[in-house]
């Protein structure tokens, strides 16, 4: 998912996809051309997340580049999710950060993959012993010029979300050589796995 340097992965190929159809569409080279012409102003906003879900714990992995005066307020390593109706779920205390380009959003990948918990196994040099979850959120805000001098400008607001996922490493106990501390992970990693296949069976 994350890849090299020299061979990327979906994660940073989608991160760049998102920021390049941004600069297309502030270029005026697609369909908000019109808009644009027709007096209207769109902005974009676009802000990311990155946490890891180890042995059933929720960590923020740019717990570092969080506002001082928040840091403290929340266990970074056992964050607590909520499901707001109408919003889905939430990270109570995930760290946020607003990134204007790709090379800002590589940025902050690399400061979370530095964070996140990676173990060498006799089936893998740096097996990852947790899943990973990178999430981009864009904020469209468009203002209409009134048709009419003594109207009010309209601001439209769309909120869209996109969710990267990067899953640990699935490997056979016996076959890793797993033991301790990397057989306490290796089941986590099989009951989560477990629980992935419920609502994947339903939707098939």
């Amino acid at each position: 998912m994350m890849g090299t340097e020299e061979d990327k992965g979906l994660i940073p190929k989608c991160c760049e996809g998102v920021f390049e159809r941004i600069q297309d569409i502030a270029n005026g080279s697609d369909e908000y051309t019109a808009l644009q012409q027709a007096g209207s102003e769109t902005e974009w906003k676009v802000e990311a997340c990155f946490l890891e879900i180890y042995n059933q714990h929720i960590k923020d992995l740019l717990y570092e580049l969080a506002d001082p005066a928040v840091q403290g307020q929340f266990d970074k390593d056992n964050l607590k999710m909520r499901n707001i109706p109408g919003q889905g779920p939430v990270v109570s205390g995930l760290t946020s950060v607003e990134v204007t380009s790709w090379e800002e959003c590589q940025a902050i990948i690399s400061v979370g993959m530095k964070n996140r918990v990676v173990a060498a196994t006799k089936m893998n040099d740096a097996s990852s012993r947790s899943h990973a979850i990178f999430r981009l959120t864009l904020t469209q805000t468009t203002t209409l010029k009134p048709a009419k001098q003594w109207e009010k400008p309209k601001r439209m607001h769309r909120i869209s979300t996109i969710n990267l996922v990067d899953l640990a490493g699935s490997e056979r106990i016996k076959k890793s050589g797993a033991e301790g501390q990397r057989q306490k992970e290796a089941a986590a990693i099989t009951v989560s796995y477990t629980h992935l296949t419920l609502p994947t069976k339903r939707i098939v």
